[in-house]
Formats: C-alpha cells, sequence, structure tokens
C-alpha cells in the first residue's frame, strides 16, 4: 500500500488571549496543590484512624491481659484454698472439708480454663502453660490419693504421700510457674504501654508534619496567583514573537513534506516492482522443479525434510505432510562398497566443504515397504559463504522403479 504524505497549507496561526493561557497553566497548578492538600489531609486522618484502631485494639489487649493475671491470681487462690483444705481433712476427718477441697478445686479448674483460653494466641508459652498444666493435674491426683487414704484410715500411706510431696516441693513449683507467668503477662503489659508511646509520638510527629506542608502548600497557592498577575504581560510578548517562527517553520516544514511525498512515492513504485518480480522469479522456480521427473529433497543443514517435489509423493506414495520434518535418512539409505554409513559420511563432508556430490548409490524407501534403486545427486545452499541447507536429487533406476510400479 503507498502511503503518501499530504501536506498542509501554511496559514497564520491566532494569537492566544495571553490572560486566558496563563491562567489555564496556573490554574493546573493550583488543582495540583489542592490536591496533595487533600491528600495531605487523607494522610492524616487515615494515621488518625489507624491510631484510634491501634488504641482500640491495645486497650482491648490490656483488658485481656489483666483478665488473665486475674484469672492465674484466682486459680493459684483456690488451688491454694484446695491445698489447705486437704490438709485441714487429713488432720480433722472431718467430711464437711471433703465439700470444701471439691469446691476449692472446683472453682481452680474453672479460673484455670478461663486462663488458658486467654493465653491461647500467645504460642511462645504453650510449654509453660502444658507444664503447668500438668503440674496442678498431678497436685489434684496427690489430694485424691491422701484424702482416699484418709477415709480409709491407713495412716502410713498418708504419712507416706505428706512426706513426698514435702520433699518434692509440688506446691511450691507450682507457685514459681503461676509466678513466672504472671510477671511475664505484666512484662507484656509493660512493653505494650512502652509501644503505644511511641506511636502515640509517631502519630503527633505526622500530624504535625502535615499540617507544616498544608501551610507551605497553601502559600505556593498564594505565590502562584500573585506570580499570575506578573506572568500576563511577559507571556503577551512571548506569544507574538512565537506566532511569527511558527509561521516561518510551518512554510518550511510544508516545503519539506512535498519532497518527502515526492521520494516516498518513487520508493513505493520501485518496491512494488521489485516484489513483482521476486514473485513472478519464485513462482517460475516452483513450476520447473514440480515439472521435473527427478524426486527432490530440500532439506536443512542437519538433513531434515522441508520441501519435496510431486515426483517423490507420485514415485513413493509418501505425502507432503508424511515426510516433513523428517530426517532424509529416514526413507533414503546410500550404499558404498566397504560400509552403509560410507555413504552419508561422504555426505557430510561434502555439506562440511560446500561442494557438490553426484553419483551416489542410493535406497529409496516407498511407503509401501519397497526398496528403490536410485542415484543421488547433492547441491548445498548457501547464504553467502554459509552453508544453510542442502538440494538432493534422486534419478530412480528406470527398470527398478518399473518392476515396483
Amino acid at each position: 500500500m503507498t502511503r503518501r504524505l499530504i501536506p498542509t497549507a501554511p496559514k497564520t496561526l491566532p494569537v492566544l488571549e495571553p490572560r486566558f493561557r496563563v491562567k489555564a497553566h496556573h490554574l493546573r497548578k493550583v488543582y495540583l496543590l489542592f490536591f496533595i492538600i487533600f491528600g495531605v489531609l487523607a494522610v492524616m486522618a487515615a494515621v488518625a484512624w489507624q491510631s484510634i484502631r491501634r488504641a482500640e485494639h491495645s486497650g482491648d489487649w490490656l483488658n485481656q491481659t489483666y483478665a488473665t493475671i486475674h484469672a492465674l491470681d484466682l486459680t493459684l487462690s483456690h488451688l491454694r484454698a484446695g491445698d489447705a483444705a486437704v490438709r485441714t481433712f487429713v488432720l480433722s476427718g472431718d467430711t464437711h472439708d471433703m465439700a470444701v477441697i471439691r469446691e476449692a478445686f472446683g472453682e481452680m479448674g474453672d479460673h484455670w480454663q478461663t486462663a488458658r483460653a486467654l493465653l491461647r494466641h500467645q504460642d511462645e508459652l504453650a510449654p509453660a502453660i502444658d507444664a503447668l498444666d500438668g503440674l496442678i493435674a498431678a497436685r489434684e491426683d496427690w489430694g485424691r490419693k491422701i484424702t482416699a487414704a484418709r477415709e480409709a484410715g491407713t495412716g502410713d500411706e498418708v504419712q507416706g504421700l505428706l512426706a513426698a510431696d514435702a520433699s518434692a516441693g509440688g506446691m511450691a513449683d507450682i507457685i514459681r510457674a503461676f509466678s513466672r507467668l504472671r510477671a511475664g503477662q505484666l512484662d507484656l503489659i509493660g512493653a505494650r504501654d512502652a509501644e503505644s508511646f511511641r506511636q502515640m509520638q509517631t502519630t503527633r510527629w505526622i500530624e504535625g508534619v502535615g499540617i507544616a506542608v498544608n501551610l507551605v502548600l497553601f502559600a505556593a497557592v498564594l505565590w502562584l496567583i500573585r506570580d499570575d498577575q506578573a506572568a500576563h504581560e511577559r507571556l503577551h510578548r512571548t506569544l507574538r514573537d512565537a506566532n511569527e517562527q511558527l509561521e516561518a517553520r510551518v512554510r518550511e516544514r510544508t516545503h519539506d513534506l512535498v519532497a518527502a511525498n515526492e521520494k516516498l512515492t518513487l520508493e513505493n513504485l520501485e518496491r512494488q516492482w521489485s516484489n513483482q518480480a521476486l514473485e513472478h522469479q519464485l513462482r517460475y522456480n516452483q513450476q520447473i522443479v514440480n515439472s521435473v521427473e527427478d524426486l527432490v529433497f530440500v532439506t536443512t543443514k542437519v538433513l531434515n525434510v522441508t520441501r519435496i517435489n510431486p515426483a517423490v509423493t507420485h514415485c513413493t506414495g509418501w505425502a507432503e505432510k508424511d515426510i516433513l520434518g523428517k530426517s532424509l535418512d529416514s526413507v533414503v539409505a546410500l550404499t558404498a562398497a566397504d560400509s552403509p554409513v560410507a555413504g552419508w559420511e561422504a555426505v557430510a563432508l561434502a555439506l562440511r566443504d560446500g561442494r557438490d556430490l553426484s553419483g551416489q548409490v542410493a535406497n529409496l524407501t516407498t511407503k509401501s515397504g519397497a526398496r528403490l534403486a536410485a542415484t543421488l545427486s547433492l547441491f548445498p545452499l548457501r547464504d553467502g559463504n554459509k552453508v544453510v541447507g542442502s538440494v538432493f536429487i534422486l534419478r530412480p533406476d528406470p527398470s527398478t522403479h518399473s518392476r515396483n510400479a
């Protein structure tokens, strides 16, 4: 398709009203500054909202931590009460103390489950909680055993359990474990308080910077409005001079476009003539190749078939789709006096050296499996000094071809 540059006639451009142009220019800047101001306000609002959210989250977390400490204190308190009731029951044997033991250990279990639920998100405390859970279970088991022994009247077993507990220090271990958990929660409260303070300071700093930036931007808006008034006269003179220069450049550009049109039209005609001649030559070469009776195989440098002529299909029965892309040695076997491989070695040497090869004895395999004796010739295809492919021409032995036909 022929491209043509259409020149436009030069014309005098009207001088634009300088006041309107300057105002439009500054108006965009004012809009941009107000957009930035609103953006800063939005950031400040987002920071304030995030600070409120963090404060709410910190308050919830603080309440949960205090609830955890309270649950731990109640658990330890009821465990101590249950332990004291067990020892009282051992001394008195009063059944009223058994009710106190059951109530104390029941309350202790409820508060411990509450504390575990509140601590479930603190994964680093899971080993300590599991260990404490085992100590509490062991303490409850010790209480059941000693009360059972007291009810059964086996004083020796009771003395043995008391002595074992005194030597093992079971209750002391539980108290230390509860103290560590409680101290850890208090440390978390201190850390969260420090973090809340830092966040508050950061929020104050961001809000202060935002206010300062907005003040600077408002000052810039006022400066732009004042600068607009001072630029009116300057721009009027500049636009008048620019309009005169533009007219001269339009005339020069029109002359260049006319010359470019003439050159481009000539190049398009030459390109069309060249393409037509090339297409004619390609069709002529195709007709020549298709009309010969010899079998023509066009291959790549590694002997993969890329094209065949109709004589190949007529002689062997192989359709073009069956043979394209395959290696030539899958349908053509070269023979020599010394070894079956020597023929293809000669072909490889000829391709490497870029020389023709003829008179090679070959056997062509048809689609039905029959063998046709033929004579093979090789003609390398070159791109400059580089061999990029090859053309193989096989001339079947007339007697073998007629016999197989």
